[in-house]
């Protein structure tokens, strides 16, 4: 979990224990004598019916119901209040996982608006329309980089992975991140330094970290190909999945074919990235290159990434008849758009860099950044926040209605968001609605009435 989502049950962690007058690691029996205690000192008819006795009352008996439930209670110490209500309102949903989205969406959005200032600042430096130090134009990149390495030392989220390994393999992933947004940082600032001539170092010497993350990238992905060499791929469609590590069980060794694709595939992001760095070191050190040949590692990235999208809407098309087919026409139209942008978007900072008279300006070069950064604001900031409140209020609704708005015939077959209520049973006094979704396969379970 991120650290907001897991540093805020602190303080109603606390209001909870102290609305009842009791520690944090209080049993059974002192949970009950703390509510006696709390709800007769403030009981509503002790007090004069004073509105805020009242009010707390209702905090105190909330308490109380929270504290008295053992899964509730876990749920509350590690999470919060508003936990205990994504739990009550969605029994079979991980709120712990709800409320981490929820800070991640919010950090996510504080990020991107701080990052859009980066390009705005570019833009104005480089048509001199301000003449600020390149640190100072470089600012929301290091306002970023911090609260991303406040985020790795604050971090919780590798709790789910040490149960499957050691806690030192834990630590180990936390202290490489961190490590690895550091040194980041650090090629950052040297940057920066090194445009406003306040350190005189060669380019090569000021892109030594970016190489030495480069190395790290280089040997995770030998590892990760061999590992996907050795383990295979499964021998057909209906290969049963083992229940622990959700590997297909029947499975066969790679062809060569298959071997070369695998290889590709990791790869070659990182050869034509590494060769974007090295080109445009031996221009800005020798200026023995033009900027047309520095950049020939993008305009080949491009292309592929292009060819890969085109291939994947024209594949689904193909496949997809009737009115489906609206919406991915739609979305080849977009496709072609964007597509032109991202193929002229580096001719003309060829064009700009080769000529240096100022065309295009900054502020138009940089158009396809705007665009992608204020999309990446309007999406964490509202759309995917709004979804995922509507998403758990229909799923909610219609689990509700799987569960009780019809019985055996209701709950046969209710459609829900991402998955179907399929069948029902009785088991111990309890009617059980299994419900297979997209991902997993959870059960509702609700008192038969009598």
């Amino acid at each position: 979990m991120s650290a907001s989502a897991t540093a805020s049950p602190e303080s109603s962690q606390h209001s909870y224990y102290q609305l009842l007058g009791i520690a944090p690691d209080a049993d059974a029996d002192q949970i009950r004598r703390g509510y006696r205690k709390a709800a007769l000192r403030c009981h509503p008819d002790k007090r004069g019916n004073d509105p805020a006795a009242a009010e707390e009352f209702q905090a105190v008996a909330k308490a109380y119901e929270v504290l008295s439930d053992e899964k509730k209670r876990k749920v509350y110490d590690a999470y919060g209040a508003e936990a205990v209500e994504i739990m009550d309102q969605i029994p079979f949903l991980d709120p712990g996982m709800l409320l981490a989205m929820r800070s991640m969406f919010r950090v996510a959005a504080v990020l991107s608006l701080v990052i859009l200032l980066f390009p705005i600042f570019v833009s104005l430096k480089a048509d001199g329309k301000i003449t600020w130090y390149w640190v100072a134009v470089f600012a929301p990149t290091f306002v970023v980089l911090a609260i991303v390495m406040v985020g790795r030392v604050l971090s919780t989220n590798y709790r789910e992975d040490a149960e499957r390994e050691d806690k030192w393999t834990a630590r180990w992933k936390k202290f490489y991140n961190f490590g690895y947004t550091a040194v980041f940082t650090g090629f950052d600032v040297l940057v920066a330094l090194r445009m406003d001539d306040t350190i005189a170092c060669s380019w090569a010497a000021v892109f030594a970290p970016w190489f030495c993350l480069e190395v790290s990238h280089f040997v995770s992905t030998v590892l990760e190909t061999w590992a996907q060499i050795k383990l295979g791929t499964p021998a057909d469609d209906e290969t049963p999945l083992d229940k622990e590590s959700g590997v297909p069980l029947n499975r066969r060794p790679l062809s060569g074919l298959e071997v070369v694709f695998s290889v590709f595939s990791n790869f070659h992001f990182l050869v034509l990235r590494v060769a974007q760095a090295v080109l445009l070191v031996m221009k800005l050190d020798s200026n023995s290159l033009s900027w047309t040949t520095t950049f020939i590692p993008l305009y080949i990235y491009i292309i592929l990434i292009l060819l890969t999208i085109l291939m994947g809407i024209l594949v689904r098309l193909l496949s997809t008849q009737g009115p489906r087919a609206g919406p991915l026409l739609c979305f080849l139209v977009a496709f072609i758009t964007v597509s032109g942008i991202g193929i002229v978007f580096p001719v003309l900072l060829v064009r700009r860099l080769s000529w240096d008279d100022g065309y295009p300006p900054a502020g138009v070069l940089l158009i396809p950044v705007f665009v992608v950064l204020s999309l990446a604001l309007c999406m964490f900031g509202c759309l995917f926040p709004c979804l995922l409140r509507a998403g758990v209020s229909v799923q909610e609704e219609q689990m509700r209605t799987a569960g009780h708005g019809g019985g055996a015939e209701a709950a046969e077959e209710a459609p829900l968001a991402g998955g179907t209520a399929r069948g029902s049973r009785v088991e111990s006094g309890e009617s059980v609605v299994v419900v297979r979704g997209v991902y997993s396969t959870f059960q509702i379970r609700y008192p038969v009435p009598s």
